[in-house]
């Protein structure tokens, strides 16, 4: 489970890939002077040519020309033929390894490829790049896929327990290795490699929409790429048929390192967004929303009579200061007509908003 990531420079991200391919060469295994067949050599030509610094006999299965002259430039026998019919003799290979090759052919036809790679060796090894794990590295995919579905072509990649599950159906013992990187890579690393996949789309015939879409997320200060893991399965007839990769172990544990590290560090502690400035509102009054303003009509001081009877009666008193409420009161009026309307209204905003009340025009700037 990928957790958290460590955000590298371009140096750092080097050294991590040189760690990712050094897993693999050990979790292959190969052993000098065995015969070991390759199928897919674009993924590949880096350990097929340590294969052979290292005394491995090996061989390629191509059809691709420039495939071939490089291969014998190597010293690589070349086997010409199909993935579904290896022109070899039954277990004539100590192993076949198939290098990021099977999620570019027909999914029904996985098992019988399998198949045949159990009948021409002892040990099969599959290399295979496991589905994205993030959004971004989901949309290219997904793109780069129907850029090669349009042509014909496939680009599927299945889970581990997919291939392992194939792998169980030929042979008894399957050990699989999940490879993953323990940092993401830098800016730099992104924008070449989208650069690369949109030339690559390109030649595939993908629709020019795409192809914008991807330049989109390149250019994206923002955009980050979780690298795809790397699935590593090997199988035979017996446990003695899995050779001990003490090294492999080492290195998986430099990566758990790296991300453990990356999980201690402190965790930034998000800064309050500042608070917006004031934007403009100006309330404008509208002639017909007022009503007008009543003008008092005090009237003339009358006398208090004296009473004359048993019974005191007295005055109707007004609050003090409130003299015009008085007035307003003899017509029945209540104490809050003499407001206006609009006046009314822009405190009921002002009160559920929270907008403090601005002698004059309010005004209020939200902008940045």
């Amino acid at each position: 489970m990928i957790a958290t990531w460590l955000s590298t420079s371009y140096r750092d991200f080097s050294a991590e890939v040189e760690r990712i391919d050094e897993m693999l060469w050990e979790a292959l295994a190969l052993e000098p002077k065995s015969r070991v067949l390759f199928c897919g050599f674009s993924q590949s030509k880096t350990i097929i040519e340590r294969a052979v610094a290292n005394g491995v006999r090996v061989s390629l299965m191509t059809t691709d020309e420039r495939e071939v002259r490089e291969a014998r430039q190597l010293g690589v026998e070349v086997l010409r033929g199909s993935l579904l019919g290896i022109p070899a003799r039954t277990e004539g290979f100590y192993l076949v390894v198939a290098y990021h090759v099977l999620h570019e052919t027909d999914p029904t036809l996985h098992r019988h490829i399998i198949g045949e790679f159990g009948r021409v060796a002892r040990r099969i090894a599959i290399v295979e790049p496991g589905p994205p794990s993030d959004l971004l590295g989901s949309r290219i995919a997904s793109l780069y896929a129907r850029a090669k579905r349009s042509r014909g072509q496939f680009e599927q990649y299945q889970s581990i327990s997919y291939w392992r599950e194939l792998l169980g159906r030929v042979r008894s013992h399957v050990v699989p290795h999940e490879i993953r990187f323990s940092s993401i890579p830098p800016k730099r690393y992104l924008r070449d490699g989208i650069q690369l996949l949109i030339s690559s789309m390109r030649v595939a015939g993908a629709a020019e929409s795409d192809l914008r879409d991807l330049q989109g997320l390149a250019e994206n200060a923002t955009t980050q790429l979780v690298p795809q893991p790397r699935y590593v399965l090997f199988a035979g007839r017996t446990p003695s048929d899995i050779p001990a990769r003490p090294r492999l172990a080492e290195l998986q544990r430099q990566g758990a390192a790296v991300t453990e590290a990356a999980r201690r560090q402190p965790t930034p502690v998000p800064q309050p967004l500042p608070r917006p400035k004031p934007v403009p509102i100006v309330v404008e009054s509208h002639p017909s929303t007022l009503l007008p303003t009543p003008v008092p009509v005090r009237a003339a001081t009358q006398p208090t009579p004296t009473p004359t009877g048993p019974t005191t009666l007295r005055p109707r008193s007004a609050p003090v200061g409130d003299a015009l409420t008085d007035e307003f009161a003899d017509f029945g009026l209540p104490r809050d007509e003499e407001e206006s309307p609009l006046a009314a209204t822009q405190s009921s905003f002002q009160a559920i908003f929270g907008i403090p009340d601005i002698p004059g025009t309010t005004s209020f700037d939200w902008t940045d």
